[in-house]
C-alpha cells in the first residue's frame, strides 16, 4: 500500500503535466463512451430482439477524436493553473474570485471554441459548416459551463493545494466531459434548446 501512496504522489508532483495531460485524454474519452452507451440504448429504431456487445457498436473514429482532443488540453490546462496560481496568490475570498472571474469569463470560452473547432477540424468539416456548428453548440455548452463549474472552481481553488487540484478536477471533469460529447452529438438536444431560448 505505501508503494501505491508512494507512486500517486510522485504521479501529482513530479509528472504533474504527464499525469493532468493522459488524465485529460483518458476523462473526455470515457465521457464519450457513456454518451455512446446511452445513445444507443434510447435508439428508436433497434429492434427489440436485437442483441450485440457494447463494445461493437462503438463510434471509435468518435472516441478516438475525443480522446485526442483531451490529450491536447491537458498540457494547456496544466499551463493555465500555474498561470493563474502565480499571478493570484493566496486562498483570500477576493483572491479566489478573481481566479474564478479569468476561469470562467476568460478561459472557457476559449476552450470551449477550441473544443468545438478542434473536433470539427477532425470531422473534415468545412470552414463554413463548422462556424455554423459554433453558432448552434457554443451557447449551450457556455451556458452549461457557466452553471456547472464556478462552484467546482470554488472549492477548488479554496480548499485544495495547486499539487492536488488536478485529482480534485478529474474526479468533477468526467461529468462535465459527458455533457461536453452529448451536446457536440446531439442535434435533436440542440434543437429543443434553440427552440426553448426562443420562447
Amino acid at each position: 500500500m505505501s508503494n501505491v501512496k508512494a507512486f500517486v504522489k510522485k504521479l501529482f508532483s513530479k509528472h504533474l503535466l504527464v499525469t493532468n495531460t493522459v488524465t485529460c485524454g483518458a476523462l473526455l474519452t470515457i465521457g464519450d463512451l457513456i454518451v455512446q452507451s446511452i445513445e444507443k440504448r434510447n435508439k428508436k429504431t433497434k429492434k427489440p430482439r436485437e442483441t450485440s456487445s457494447f463494445l461493437a457498436n462503438i463510434d471509435w473514429e468518435r472516441s478516438g477524436r475525443m480522446c485526442l482532443i483531451g490529450t491536447v488540453f491537458g498540457p494547456v490546462n496544466h499551463l493555465f493553473y500555474k498561470y493563474l496560481d502565480k499571478h493570484f496568490v493566496g486562498k483570500s475570498l477576493k483572491v479566489v474570485m478573481k481566479k474564478m472571474a479569468v476561469d470562467q469569463f476568460v478561459a472557457a470560452p476559449i476552450f470551449t471554441s477550441l473544443f468545438i473547432y478542434s473536433d470539427c477540424i477532425l470531422e473534415g468539416k468545412s470552414t463554413a459548416i463548422t462556424q455554423e456548428e459554433w453558432k448552434e453548440k457554443f451557447p449551450v455548452i457556455f451556458l452549461g459551463d457557466c452553471v456547472f463549474w464556478p462552484p467546482v472552481q470554488f472549492v477548488n481553488f479554496y480548499f485544495f493545494p495547486p499539487k492536488y487540484r488536478v485529482l480534485y478536477v478529474a474526479s468533477v471533469t468526467l461529468v462535465w466531459n459527458t455533457y461536453l460529447s452529448f451536446v457536440k452529438h446531439n442535434v435533436s438536444f440542440l434543437l429543443k434548446f434553440t427552440i426553448n431560448l426562443s420562447y
